[in-house]
């Protein structure tokens, strides 16, 4: 799942922009510091612990990691992480494919996120 920052669905009638932040949600990102005890759901952030090993794929290409702004457990959520991603000026247009590698393992092909020409004001 995609979201923008304001807590709208990336969709057709509303595609992702270059630059703008992006919050994906997802599964199986690991452990996190801190870690929920077992049976606990987070109530607050926290990080992959592999965190330095992760990386945000847009048609296969690493983008810089200082835009990935967040990388971890998704708050009040069970097993759910959550990824906030500023994405690249140079987005390519069409429906780019995007994943996710942590420490070597890369999420599964095929998964595009909806994007849309950038705004220019008059």
């Amino acid at each position: 799942m995609a979201l923008h920052a304001d807590g709208r669905s990336v969709s057709e009638s509303s595609p992702a922009r270059p630059g703008e932040v992006v919050v994906f949600y997802g599964t199986g990102l690991g452990r996190t510091d801190p870690d929920p005890a077992d049976r606990e759901i987070a109530s607050s952030a926290g990080v992959i612990v592999h965190f330095a090993d992760f990386q945000f794929l847009v048609d296969g290409v690493a983008i810089d990691a200082v835009r990935v702004e967040y990388a971890g457990v998704a708050p009040s959520s069970a097993g759910l992480y959550q990824v906030n991603v500023r994405l690249p000026d140079n987005l390519p247009a069409t429906n780019p494919e995007i994943r996710i590698s942590v420490a070597g393992a890369v999420s599964p092909p095929g998964v595009r996120l909806i994007t849309g020409p950038i705004s220019v004001a008059p």
